[in-house]
């Protein structure tokens, strides 16, 4: 008899939290784990930039307990001491009201009101054109429930009141005729691709629930309960998760996807981390096949101006999974079996040769063609490069950076196992949602980024972004049925094809966290440019632009 997945992971973890649970408990620190829209982050990074330190753990988010290392492991600096005291203040080690020694609660409810408006009500009409899309947009209320018992075990979940992404009035059409790797199998006859929506075109808008939108269903987006001490952390959430040091993306796992089923088993030292992952993903087809990312990854610090990581990770599709996928110990790439299985590695590396500035890449590998191979495969890769500078001015921190990211026709791309999302973000059957786990901008994409930065701990960040963006023929929804019908097997480098997709975005972001109140002021100005550039007739057509402005206040109480 065939077992079903949810079966072995529930073992999976009885059996590792009861291993975990006979060893002596000794966390400072709360062990939940801090959101990656923290401040902290930034602070972090940037403290170890100006002390010559390579980047901590890019295995995010940390928990309390984790973070608390990182930050006391910078040196006692006359120039930066501000910087970390007001960086620590943000951890935390009970919860705010306690109900005895070991029990410790909150109760809280944050109001966000956010208002969007755009010139271009003709051609930016989807939520993708955005680039303050669904998963930057808050909820109007979010009442959020935590409770922690001592140091060890925390639970947090919240209920969240806001819009959906999409109403019934937009307008939507067949996806492809082919099929898009697993994700949108051949002959499938899918209508729920948004061509036009009734919230994203229209001059104003507003995150206020009103008679003719449609309440966000898929609530909570930040939940967690976690067991952790001083030296491991073991969680079950939903929320975003990344891993890499990139400023436009990550190649394995991107941190632009807010809602993630995730299940990590943490355990990290001084020089060393190793965390193991599943990622619980929801398949387009049915409840009956499975679909879940396995990873393993591996930080080393063999001197503190260096940091290198290894990753050996598989995409998994089947109705039944069998316990020996699970065993960490083993290779994944040693799984030759294409109907269920597709592996992909990573290699990052953060180095700084000197006090404030960094050097950071990332290599992420689906297929390679050998050379002793005869049949003619493309190779499926992604690269990043980029180097960071930071220097003290008064009380704040500037910070800037340039990066480069190349990947490859095919990376991410298969017809039976590939690494494209399937989101269940739709209300009432509609529409059909697709991401990249990966890179924000998918395959096929060349794109270089720089960055302005200032921050003040704890109070104020503003940031400036010139992002220049190249895309070939493969695209999200680029079907790859008629020639290549086992895999996109496109030799060619990117971007590919005849026809490529030019893009110039500029932005201005900035947020102020008041120190008389427990609330956050944030707005963006963002302008896009984009084209269409034909190889053969050296033609450019397609000319559109939009400015897009956002302003947002939220408090909580």
């Amino acid at each position: 008899m065939r077992r079903h997945p949810v079966f072995f992971i529930q073992n999976l973890i009885t059996v590792s939290l009861l291993l975990l649970l006979t060893f002596p408990v000794f966390a400072s620190f709360s062990p939940k784990r801090i959101s990656l829209s923290s401040p902290l982050y930034d602070q972090v990074d940037a403290l170890y930039r100006l002390e010559g330190l390579a980047r901590p753990s890019d295995a995010r988010p940390w928990s309390n307990e984790e973070a608390a290392q990182i930050i006391k492991k910078l040196p006692d600096s006359l120039k930066t001491r501000h910087f970390k005291e007001k960086t620590l203040s943000l951890l935390e080690k009970t919860l705010k009201s306690t109900a005895g020694d070991d029990f410790s609660y909150r109760i809280s409810t944050t109001v966000a009101l956010e208002a969007y408006a755009h010139t271009n009500m003709d051609d930016f009409i989807i939520l993708e054109d955005w680039i303050f899309g669904g998963d930057e947009r808050k909820p109007l209320l979010n009442f959020r429930m935590e409770a922690q018992f001592g140091t060890i075990f925390y639970f947090g979940t919240s209920i969240e009141a806001g819009i959906g992404l999409y109403t019934r009035s937009d307008i939507t059409e067949d996806i492809a005729d082919e099929n898009i790797g697993i994700i949108l199998p051949a002959s499938t006859s899918v209508i729920g691709h948004v061509t036009w929506s009734e919230l994203y075109h229209r001059l104003f808008s507003t995150n206020a629930i009103t008679a003719d939108t449609q309440f966000y269903a898929n609530w909570p987006n930040n939940s967690q309960i976690t067991l952790g001490s001083n030296w491991w952390n073991v969680s079950m959430a939903r929320g975003a998760i990344r891993w890499g040091n990139g400023k436009s993306g990550d190649l394995v796992i991107g941190g632009h996807i807010n809602l993630q089923n995730t299940l990590r088993f943490d355990f990290f030292s001084n020089g060393f981390k190793m965390e193991l992952l599943y990622l619980f993903l929801e398949d387009h087809e049915d409840e009956v096949n499975q679909r879940i990312f396995m990873g393993r990854r591996f930080e080393f610090e063999p001197f503190t101006r260096l940091r290198a990581t290894i990753t050996e990770n598989v995409m998994y599709r089947g109705p039944s999974l069998e316990m020996k996928y699970l065993n960490p110990t083993s290779i994944y790439h040693n799984y030759y079996n294409s109907e269920k299985f597709n592996s992909i590695a990573s290699l990052e590396i953060n180095f700084a040769p000197c006090k404030g500035f960094s050097l950071y890449g990332q290599f992420a590998l689906d297929q390679y063609q050998m050379s002793n191979e005869t049949d003619s495969v493309a190779n499926a890769m992604g690269r990043l490069i980029g180097a960071e500078y930071s220097w003290l001015s008064k009380e704040g921190i500037f910070s800037t950076s340039m990066e480069y990211v190349l990947t490859d026709p095919s990376l991410y791309r298969r017809d039976k196992i590939n690494f494209l999302l399937y989101r269940g973000l739709k209300n009432n059957g509609d529409p059909y949602v697709f991401d990249y786990l990966g890179y924000q901008y998918g395959s096929d994409s060349q794109v270089l980024r720089f960055d302005l930065s200032y921050l003040r701990a704890c109070t104020f960040k503003t940031n400036f972004t010139a992002t220049v963006l190249q895309q070939g023929e493969v695209g999200m929804y680029y079907a790859i049925g008629d020639t290549d019908t086992t895999y996109a097997n496109i030799l060619s480098s990117a971007p590919s094809g005849d026809t490529i997709r030019q893009k110039l975005i500029l932005g201005l972001q900035g947020t102020w966290w008041p120190a008389f109140a427990p609330a956050a002021l944030y707005g963006q100005i963002n302008w896009i440019g984009k084209r269409t550039f034909t190889r053969s007739t050296e033609q450019i057509s397609d000319r559109e632009k939009d400015l897009q402005l956002i302003l947002g206040v939220s408090f909580t109480f």
